[in-house]
């Protein structure tokens, strides 16, 4: 019977076998790689952060987006978990197309998807200040925001600093909390606002104006439903933190996706259906998804709901921040990145990535003090990231179809280019 020490040793080799020292704390159990991984997606932090971007742009049949976006990328996600079984290794991108391609392929992907995933974290802290807002009854102004948003990015690189065990029980703690916070809203705007618009607001695109062009506002629409699909390629970025790696990633990545996708479609669903009254006067309010809720329900369940929410989007922030720092490490750790033997430095007491963690949380919020409209960052950064995605997949289709690159099993971990 293998016991838990040699299971660690035969990773520890796997992972040299790659070139790489076992210097991080392998102690994320499959259970907590998903709940991380579902964190990273955060069903509640997408939908309540772009639902008014979604419906203004999309009308009411923008709900079907959300499932446009998972069928691709589950294929991507089902690509990525095929690459992270056999390359088990933090940095996933960069790492993948390094030893699919090349060096220099690889370097430029790793570089686009740090610069990216940097601009999710900013974006996603700015994203909750309006919710902190609310939650006090106050408006905050634009540097206010800034400031919130900041004060966000430095708590998340506190507990991410701690270490990788207290950072995922948090994570875990978040990801139980908003999955099953949003299947009470569901349940409850199923049931309160039955009645209120018929199923046909589903189908068409109620709320646009007359002659709108279907494609033009569909393309618009998809990147609400393309942002709840990112940082599906969590579970290989914390690979080197992961028990048993090569046959957790698969399973994590996938199931995360698919609880992501279920979750927030009914929940979309339910709450097209229930808009109450006139569909114009959702769409002219500040904040339709608040005028949903309250118009259900009231001021103080609302009230609740955004509780949850900004724990939502306090772990989603935390966790891309986390494979955010993982990334850089591992660019560091190949040199790819000015002063690398500074960035790569893992302290012995906590054996987490420390300078990357920081560097990646100060540049968020470089970012934040010169950028106000999330929006823009949102489509900077999905650009940037769905550019390196695409990257990966060509790599990996191209060596497939050639027979120059082949998977392998769990058990070696390795994958093969020849």
């Amino acid at each position: 019977m293998t016991t838990a020490g040699s299971r660690q040793d035969m990773e520890a080799q796997r992972l040299e076998h790659f070139g790489y020292h076992q210097v991080l704390l392998r102690a994320m159990s499959g259970v907590r790689a998903t709940m991380v991984n579902i964190s990273t997606s955060s069903v509640t932090t997408a939908i309540f952060t772009l639902f008014a971007y979604g419906l203004i742009v999309g009308g009411t049949s923008f709900v079907w987006t959300w499932a446009i976006g998972f069928a691709i990328l589950l294929m991507v996600t089902l690509m990525f978990a095929e690459l992270g079984s056999s390359m088990p290794i933090a940095g996933a991108l960069y790492q993948w197309n390094s030893r699919l391609v090349g060096p220099r392929y690889g370097y430029f992907t790793g570089w686009l998807y740090v610069a990216s995933q940097i601009a999710i974290v900013g974006a996603v802290s700015y994203g909750v200040a309006p919710f902190v807002a609310s939650l006090f009854n106050v408006t905050l102004s634009t540097h206010q925001q800034q400031l919130v948003a900041i004060g966000f990015v430095v708590a998340c690189t506190a507990v991410n600093l701690i270490g990788v065990i207290i950072a995922s029980a948090v994570a875990s703690i978040g990801a139980i909390a908003e999955v099953v916070g949003m299947l009470v809203l569901t349940a409850v705007l199923l049931i309160a606002g039955l009645g209120n618009q018929n199923a046909g607001v589903l189908v068409h695109a109620h709320g646009l104006p007359p002659h709108s062009a279907f494609l033009a506002a569909g393309l618009a629409a998809l990147l609400f439903g393309s942002w709840p699909y990112t940082g599906l390629e969590m579970t290989t970025d914390m690979a080197e933190e992961t028990k048993d790696a090569s046959r957790v990633i698969p399973r994590a990545a996938v199931t995360s996706l698919t609880t992501t996708f279920a979750v927030g479609m009914v929940f979309l669903i339910a709450a097209v259906i229930a808009i109450p009254g006139s569909i114009g006067k959702t769409f002219a309010s500040a904040n339709p998804l608040e005028t949903i809720i309250v118009g259900n329900t009231s001021t103080g369940f609302y009230k609740v709901i955004i509780a949850i929410v900004i724990l939502a989007v306090f772990v989603c922030t935390m966790t891309n921040q986390a494979l955010t720092a993982r990334a850089l490490f591992s660019l560091a750790r190949d040199a790819k990145f000015p002063f690398p033997r500074q960035v790569q430095h893992v302290p012995k007491t906590t054996r987490v990535p420390a300078v990357s963690i920081t560097l990646v949380g100060a540049l968020a919020c470089v970012m934040l003090l010169f950028t106000n409209a999330i929006a823009v960052i949102a489509v900077a950064c999905l650009t940037g990231l769905f550019v390196c995605y695409l990257m990966v997949v060509w790599a990996q289709l191209v060596q497939r179809l050639r027979g120059r690159w082949a998977p392998t099993n769990g058990a070696s971990g390795v994958g093969h280019c020849r």
